[in-house]
């Protein structure tokens, strides 16, 4: 299991490194087509026919969500709201960023921040591409397998801290709160829906507010910044609100009656009870 762990965390490094070391490379509208290009092969290589394929696209849970769209809707609105509740708190005590300190990839793709191409072939890769990467790696492959030996908490938490790990080497620890509160509302979205696309939904959508952020950055900056007790009122807020959504949405899936989706709950709630009961074929 520790090697399959190994494969599936080290698949999104690479992916990434490639990425970024060949868009730098390339100009931004040749750029665009390669990420896109990226995103389509890796999809087809995810559901690439085979003998075992529909075993693999039960694992990752390629399927439609087991809730109705509005409840999935609800649950990344939540994760959202909690994650910008965590930024608020996190804005009052990480450090500032030293400009010397930002990352080598966004000093290698500074053309692409000059020209709406440039943005397109970043919003395309950020907030398109990497979310599905890293979500089919552990929300996919790690959070699943663990699942099935270890029980869904276990599952959740440790596929989480994976992914927090991945993102070492960040300015300032603030970006491993984020990562983790990420992982944690993507693991319980996965779980309670049985489907990996409202982690890929809800992870697309925080990487696309924050391409959007850095693209205006410019006009942001001349907003004046909030007060501290503005700042921890609207934190509990948001955090509050994120809370209370959630556990709305757990309580309306929960009691639906689905039957598919109690039993896939109860299937996996303890150690080892997957392999009895395992996915259905998916074609």
């Amino acid at each position: 299991m520790i090697i399959r762990i190994a494969a599936a965390m080290l698949t999104p490094i690479i992916f990434n490194m490639l990425a970024m070391v060949v868009l730098a490379a390339l100009p931004p509208a040749a750029g665009l087509v390669w990420v896109l290009f990226l995103g389509g092969a890796f999809y087809a290589w995810a559901v690439r026919p085979g003998r075992r394929r529909s075993h693999r696209l039960a694992r990752l849970r390629l399927r439609a969500p087991d809730g109705a769209p509005r409840l999935v809707l609800l649950s990344c609105a939540a994760s959202l709201l909690l994650l910008f509740g965590v930024g608020s708190f996190i804005a009052l005590i990480a450090p500032e960023i030293d400009p010397g300190d930002v990352p080598v990839w966004y000093e290698m793709l500074q053309p692409y921040q000059e020209t709406w191409v440039g943005w397109a072939a970043l919003a395309t890769l950020i907030a398109l591409v990497i979310p599905m990467v890293e979500e089919f790696s552990f929300r996919g492959h790690i959070q699943r397998l663990i699942e099935r030996r270890h029980g869904v908490p276990a599952a959740i938490v440790t596929a989480s801290i994976l992914f927090m790990l991945l993102h070492v080497g960040g300015p300032n620890w603030s970006i491993l709160a984020i990562s983790l509160t990420v992982g944690i509302t993507c693991g319980l979205a996965v779980h309670v829906f049985r489907s990996i696309w409202p982690a890929v939904l809800t992870h697309a959508a925080w990487n696309g507010t924050m391409i959007a952020a850095e693209a205006l950055g410019s006009n942001l900056a001349t907003q004046p910044a909030p007060g501290t007790a503005a700042t921890i009122i609207s934190g509990m807020g948001l955090v509050g609100a994120g809370v209370l959504v959630w556990r709305y949405v757990l309580r309306r899936e929960h009691g639906s009656g689905r039957e598919s989706a109690c039993e896939g709950a109860r299937a996996t709630a303890e150690p080892g009870a997957a392999d009895r009961a395992p996915d259905p074929t998916i074609s």
